[in-house]
């Protein structure tokens, strides 16, 4: 499809999707006359979206270079086709791995209208998510349209009475608690009280019986608000109230319980790093939950399994287009979100398990087998014409990964928990093994684990066993997840935790007595083995995503010089999480710069990663301690050792300030206005070593390096190496990146070929330099102590600093260190500034363009392992 025509659907369906919001009659006439058309119209929109992520969101493209880059689009398959080729992303593979602003569209995060939500990992560092205030509204509006349409029609519905909302879910900068919040203030009444029992309570008496209520919170916590309400004498009968439940799933077998109390209850589907709200029940997807509930054939037809009848929801496919991928456990589900965002969501998965059906073969199916909406135990007609929406089945997290009250167990720190009970194990004569995790009762669901044992002796205490295993398990997810830590405050229910202990190739582990590898997860029903770790995925995740943030660090020509080491004290598995880790920094001066005999510009390098990585620590919950080595081994330079540790204390304003900043620190090559600098900004660039000089003055000095250093062959190999013309390749620059002219990249090409540029075409050249730097409004120039590798290394980290400064506050750097790369030009650098030792010189001032961002290397080209 031609790329206007693509666009021009993308904007038609973003449109329509815009106008179905404006008011509940366009939004039920879309919802039900127009499903079928988006759906077809959503991989078109789909392809587009990634297509224009891939030219303006610095992250995906490199996610996409690293794993061969954007697939080709040819005649013949379709959109949805030519989708289904493109690498899926994921927490672990695309957020872990770089900087938020680089996934920001054009690398930037705006000054203002921007909200931030959290979640917690498995990492036990909660993980931040940008979102616009335009795309939140959008969020807002859908929720709001939805919970009228659940709320204002179907049986004993009654809009013209008061509505009141209470909001039990948790609060603060958790997603769907502040959102749920925001979208429902303009139905009616809204008391925000989190999962705060007696508060609810008073809410029920202050208002009484009269207005309509809508409860928001966990499934398992509607009952006890129910349980408490029967305590203190309140009828729940004589109420209207509807729950609204998400953050898990809900059994019919629950819903049934609740419903002796609530009008109706409904759940929905969303992610924090996913969307909010994705999917939500109707009353045609419980129809046909419930229909397949009792109807194991049916089940098996819709969903290909009968071993637990999966949540049902319909979705907006002008909003999100779903598809599903295989998985490394399986069929999983992978999102394209549609409409505007921050930061988008292309070919996302959260690791769920489930699938798609087009609402016309899931009714076709559910009449196969004898079942109609308009059966006496269908939907009400009072619901109208049902919502023409595909329907999303959801089974849960395919790795195993366990959503109760809010939060998410993670198998990774259940195995660790089990990790912690190893000692007080073997004292009461087990060895745990294997496990897997799944919630049990789906009446009264609870997470159990599952532990097979290795080995038990003769007089093993079983019981003792479990509850050690069980208070370990409790401990870790408590210290690694603020979520439970939330849950466990705010409700007791969510302290329930079971553990099985079973023989050697029982219950869940029948069949793998087999295997020599002993210690894996298994995910139920279907035994599973984990493929073997990457060395990324060993890594803890905080220092997995730290890692690759400091490889957005500065080097001359881009040549990303480092190698990162770890020195690991254990030699197999995943490392706990908060025991310190160090990693050597090296470089290799033959896969350097020939030009930089002295090393200068690799010194430099090497400090601005080492603070690029500080700063990033910083963003991470981590403290960096970083020693300088420097120590050669032939060509091999170790420059130093840095341990990553969980932070212990806490950081000042302005270093969290400018760790911050730090993810946005890039060069800007454009020209700049002559806006003077501000009085703060040229006292905090002194502070660090800079002085500011007469740009006019060392443009003269930058014109003559220039020309000399055309001249030089040894200057234009280097050049010739690091400048490649593909604008994808992962290291050295690209014309594009440089922002070079039309003319001015043939020249580059034919310096190339020649190997030198002639006098006057090197002044020519040189001209381009000149007029950056003349007309810049300040040029600074930053001094070290000596060359001698310890001070440049120190000079480095002062560098990024003064870039990251200059870049926090509004304006840009662009470095023109040619005037002290020469010998011949270098004195004269130092006399103007009067800084003896001069080691970088760099323009300042406030850019006239957004700047294309350089590629970056992949952590995994970097980084190697060694005993440590």
């Amino acid at each position: 499809m031609p790329q206007t025509t693509a666009r021009l659907l993308t904007g038609g369906v973003r449109s329509l999707g815009t106008v179905s919001r404006l008011t509940p009659m366009t939004f039920l006439a879309a919802a039900r006359h127009s499903g079928p058309l988006l759906t077809a119209a959503g991989p078109r929109a789909a392809a587009q979206m990634i297509l224009e992520a891939y030219e303006r969101v610095p992250a995906y493209r490199q996610f996409l270079d690293a794993r061969g880059g954007l697939p080709p689009r040819r005649h013949g398959p379709s959109a949805a086709q030519w989708v289904a080729t493109v690498p899926t992303t994921s927490k672990s593979s695309y957020i872990d791995a770089y900087p938020m602003i680089e996934r920001c569209w054009d690398g930037r995060l705006p000054a203002r209208g921007v909200e931030i939500d959290e979640s917690a990992g498995s990492s036990g560092e909660p993980y931040q998510w940008v979102r616009s205030t335009d795309e939140l509204h959008e969020v807002h509006r859908t929720l709001e349209l939805l919970a009228g349409y659940l709320l204002d029609h179907g049986p004993r519905a009654d809009p013209a009475r008061r509505l009141v909302t209470i909001n039990a879910f948790s609060m603060g900068a958790w997603a769907t608690g502040t959102n749920v919040s925001a979208a429902l203030k303009r139905k009616g009444v809204l008391k925000s009280c989190g999962p705060d029992v007696p508060k609810i309570l008073s809410v029920l008496t202050l208002f009484g019986p009269g207005p309509r209520y809508v409860l928001c919170g966990y499934p398992p916590f509607l009952e006890t608000v129910a349980e408490a309400a029967r305590v203190a004498g309140i009828d729940l009968a004589g109420y209207d109230i509807t729950g609204f439940v998400g953050g898990e799933g809900m059994s019919e077998g629950l819903r049934d319980r609740l419903l002796h109390h609530y009008t109706h209850v409904w759940s929905a589907y969303g992610a924090s790093d996913l969307d909010i709200g994705v999917a939500a029940e109707t009353p045609l997807s419980v129809w046909l939950r419930r229909a397949a509930h009792g109807d194991a054939e049916l089940a098996q037809a819709l969903f290909g399994s009968t071993a637990r009848v999966p949540m049902c929801f319909q979705y907006d496919p002008a909003t999100y287009h779903l598809e599903t991928v295989d998985g490394p456990h399986g069929t999983e589900i992978a999102a394209t979100v549609l409409r505007p965002t921050l930061s988008p969501r292309l070919r996302y998965t959260v690791g769920d398990a489930g699938g798609i059906v087009p609402l016309g073969r899931a009714l076709a199916l559910a009449s196969h087998h004898g079942h109609t909406p308009a059966d006496e135990d269908g939907v009400d007609p009072a619901w109208g014409r049902p919502l023409d929406l595909p329907v999303l089945y959801v089974h849960g997290r395919a790795d195993s990964t366990v959503s109760y009250m809010g939060a998410n167990l993670y198998p990774e720190d259940v195995g660790a928990g089990i990790d912690d009970a190893r000692g007080a194990a073997a004292d009461v004569g087990v060895v745990p093994g294997a496990y897997c995790l799944e919630l049990v009762d789906e009446d009264d669901p609870r997470p159990c684990v599952h532990v097979e044992l290795e080995q038990t002796s003769d007089d093993a205490d079983l019981g003792a066993a479990t509850d050690v295993l069980v208070g370990a398990i409790r401990d870790r997810l408590a210290r690694n997840s603020s979520d439970y830590r939330a849950a466990l405050a705010e409700d007791p229910r969510a302290a329930r935790l079971e553990v099985r202990l079973h023989e050697v190739g029982t219950g869940p582990f029948a069949g793998s007595s087999t295997r020599i590898k002993r210690r894996y997860v298994v995910a139920d029903p279907a035994l599973r083995v984990r493929e073997e770790p990457t060395l990324e995925e060993l890594l803890p995740p905080t220092h997995r995503a730290t890692l690759t943030a400091a490889l957005r660090a500065p080097s001359a020509h881009n040549a990303q010089p480092w190698r990162l080491t770890w020195l690991r004290s254990d030699d197999e598995g995943p490392v706990d999480p908060d025991a310190p880790q160090t990693y050597a920094l090296r470089y290799d001066h033959r896969d350097y710069l020939p030009y930089d005999p002295d090393d200068r510009d690799a010194y430099l390098c090497m400090g601005a990663l080492a603070e690029t990585l500080a700063l990033a620590a910083v963003r991470n919950g981590l403290e960096a301690q970083v020693t300088a080595v420097f120590e050669r081994d032939d060509a091999v330079l170790d420059v130093a050792r840095i341990t990553l540790s969980p932070r212990r204390g806490d950081v000042d304003a302005a270093t969290r300030r400018l760790a911050t900043q730090a993810a946005d620190r890039h060069t800007n090559r454009s020209d700049y206005t002559r806006e003077p600098l501000p009085p703060t900004l040229v006292a905090q660039l002194e502070a660090l070593g800079c002085a500011l000089v007469d740009p006019t003055r060392i443009a003269d000095l930058c014109t003559r390096a220039s020309e000399l250093s055309w001249r030089d062959r040894r200057f234009v190999a280097d050049l010739r190496r690091w400048i490649s013309f593909d604008r994808n390749a992962p290291s050295g620059m690209t014309p594009h990146g440089l922002m070079l002219s039309a003319y001015e990249t043939p020249a580059l090409r034919a310096a190339f070929a020649i190997g030198r540029l002639p006098k006057p075409l090197g002044r020519l050249y040189a001209s381009r330099d000149t007029h950056l730097v003349r007309s810049a409004p300040a040029v600074a120039v930053l001094g070290a102590a000596s060359l001698d590798p310890a001070d440049l290394f120190e000079a480095g980290r002062r560098l990024l600093r003064a870039w990251t400064v200059v870049c926090g506050s509004g304006h840009a750097t662009h470095p023109v260190s040619i005037a002290v790369d020469r010998p011949e030009t270098a004195p004269g650098v130092a006399a103007l500034s009067g800084i003896p030792v001069p080691a970088a010189v760099f323009r300042v001032g406030r850019p006239t363009k957004p700047a294309p961002r350089s590629n970056r290397v992949r952590l995994a080209d970097v980084l190697s392992v060694s005993p440590g």
